[in-house]
């Protein structure tokens, strides 16, 4: 699994994710930022890694009035004890089978064990150049998970399920 650590342009390729049950006409991107329906709002486990610092998960955030986030979270495992994140943000637009994600912020990873709630809140975003969104198929939406095909970069190819887990540390 490819642990996520930087490139902003390649985070976005990374990110591309989510969500809409069904079946549509449509072969293109949604649209601009924020049209179509809302998706539910939650945190979604995309995959796990560890190298020989910590164990890494990552997670797709769905947020309210059409915003997700994409977080990193490296910590101790034998602890728990954070250490290590790294965030990218953007808006989001669907159809009833394509997600369209455009990046607008992001950062390099932030490490310091023991990191809390205010370390995560002041996390370093930097603005990226405008990006054209990009486009991705999803199904089976339902309140818990979706389906995903070839959304995250490390994950197996083809469609995977996503499921919503809570956020291990409580910012989100």
């Amino acid at each position: 699994m490819l642990r996520l650590r930087s490139a902003l342009p390649l985070l976005l390729l990374i990110l591309s994710a989510t969500w809409f049950g069904g079946c549509d006409s449509s072969t293109g991107p949604s649209g601009p930022a924020g049209t179509g329906a809302e998706l539910p709002a939650g945190s979604y486990f995309i995959q796990y890694d560890s190298d020989d610092l910590y164990e890494y998960e990552q997670y797709f955030v769905v947020q309210p009035g059409y915003h997700w986030e994409f977080v990193e979270y490296g910590y101790k495992p034998d602890s728990k004890t954070l250490c290590q994140v790294t965030r990218n943000k953007g808006n989001y637009s669907s159809t009833d089978s394509t997600l369209s994600l455009t990046l607008v912020s992001g950062g390099a990873s932030v490490e310091k064990c023991g990191m809390t709630q205010a370390d995560f809140k002041a996390y370093p975003f930097e603005t990226v150049p405008d990006e054209a969104p990009q486009a991705f198929p999803i199904r089976h939406v339902t309140a818990t998970s979706f389906d995903g095909k070839d959304l995250f970069e490390g994950t197996p190819s083809g469609w995977q399920t996503y499921a919503k887990k809570p956020d291990p540390y409580g910012f989100f």
